[in-house]
């Protein structure tokens, strides 16, 4: 299982403010202040849901869950 994390952070996107998310070891995962444990999945669609119980907008990074990119 992998950990992930969500930014605490937003960037924009269109027009929302969207939070990403991000599998421990990332290139781009936020410093640990700017970021908030998810827990540990199989998928970052499982980590997605968790983190849409927090925030409206989230995402996954495309960097270290390539599988989100055909969604």
């Amino acid at each position: 299982m992998l950990r992930f994390y969500v930014c605490r952070g937003t960037h924009h996107e269109g027009n929302f403010e969207v939070h990403e998310i991000h599998k421990e070891g990332c290139v781009n995962l936020p410093v640990e202040g700017d970021r908030v444990y998810l827990g540990e999945f199989n998928s970052c669609s499982l980590a997605e849901n968790v983190a849409h119980q927090s925030y409206d907008h989230v995402k996954c990074c495309l960097d270290c869950c390539p599988e989100c990119k055909v969604r």
